[in-house]
């Protein structure tokens, strides 16, 4: 689409570079290739071939066309030697105009887009503002147009200002386990870790009541196939001890890796799990990392993890992310 490369920042002024059906089919088959660890694989591994515009599929799927709009899945420009995420180069509402990780991204509005019913900035400035404090201040003094995930309670203070608009995300917040590593490979290992937490209490009192009790799904009220009638997993101590016996065990001893890099309250959501479960005889040793990095260092690595799901278009994409092999 848009942006040559350079080696270090995208230029300022760019020539532009009109999407071509082998743009499309290389940038979906990058993500089909052979050991490659892209989150979005799953998504596309029921493609046996692609040609042109035409993907073939090894079983029906009505959701397949849904499966573009991920964000994981851009369409890049192809090269000699394939596709170079790096470059800028890609396809969408705007162009990148500079690009420093971890830092800052500048982008200007494509005028070439091919949906000129989106996009409607001028020019777009991203900041990377780690420090909760900082970015909420900056949101306050009017510096920054919009930011998320504040601290709740910051929330709570600033709901009468009338120059700030909130708006609710209801994103799955969790603490995930790696069921193929062990002792959570073993069933009542798991059974007896959910029975262990008080979701009620960690809404209440982390979340400030901006959440809903989950159930330990994907799915939630506001998606189609929600199961409202599925029986909600509870507290109980006695169960949890039960399940424990269950693996042969009476006592367990598991680490659990929290950073509020994957979500608001995560370290202190683990102190209450560490509490809760000292009682049935399963000690949760909190390992608290660092925010930077945990989403490459962290996440997926650790066999017990603080987590949170960006929401997708479909319930099948949903399923199909989380619980398929090989996930990355």
């Amino acid at each position: 689409m848009d942006v040559c490369p350079s080696e270090r920042r995208l230029p300022q002024t760019v020539p532009f570079c009109p999407v071509t059906v082998e743009d499309v089919v290389a940038s979906i088959n990058y993500h089909r290739k052979e050991d490659f660890t892209s989150a979005a694989k799953p998504l596309v591994e029921a493609i046996s071939d692609g040609e042109a515009v035409a993907f073939q599929l090894d079983s029906g799927n009505a959701d397949f066309q849904e499966v573009f709009l991920d964000y994981q899945l851009p369409i890049l420009l192809v090269t000699e030697d394939g596709i170079n995420w790096k470059s800028g180069n890609g396809c969408g509402p705007y162009k990148p105009v500079d690009f420093q990780p971890s830092v800052s991204a500048i982008f200007t509005r494509n005028e070439n887009d091919l949906h000129q019913n989106r996009g409607w900035f001028t020019d777009d400035e991203m900041l990377a503002v780690v420090d909760l404090s900082a970015r909420t201040n900056t949101l306050v003094s009017g510096d920054m147009d919009a930011t998320d995930r504040l601290d709740l309670k910051a929330v709570r203070r600033l709901a009468g200002d009338p120059n700030i608009q909130f708006i609710l995300s209801r994103a799955p917040n969790s603490f995930a386990i790696s069921c193929n590593k062990a002792p959570y490979s073993d069933e009542n290992v798991r059974r007896a870790l959910r029975h262990t937490i008080n979701g009620g209490e960690l809404v209440e009192k982390i979340l400030f009541g901006f959440s809903k009790l989950g159930n330990d799904r994907l799915i939630g009220a506001g998606q189609r196939f929600f199961n409202a009638d599925l029986a909600q997993t509870a507290y109980d101590p006695d169960k949890a001890e039960f399940y424990l016996i269950g693996a042969g065990l009476d006592g367990l001893t598991v680490q659990l890796s929290s950073a509020e890099a994957a979500f608001g309250g995560a370290v202190v959501a683990a102190v209450l799990y560490q509490n809760l479960a000292a009682s049935v005889g399963i000690t949760v040793e909190v390992n608290r990392v660092p925010n930077d990095g945990y989403w490459s260092d962290v996440w997926m690595l650790n066999s017990f993890f603080a987590v949170y799901w960006s929401g997708r278009v479909t319930e099948d994409s949903m399923f199909t992310l989380a619980y398929s092999d090989g996930t990355a």
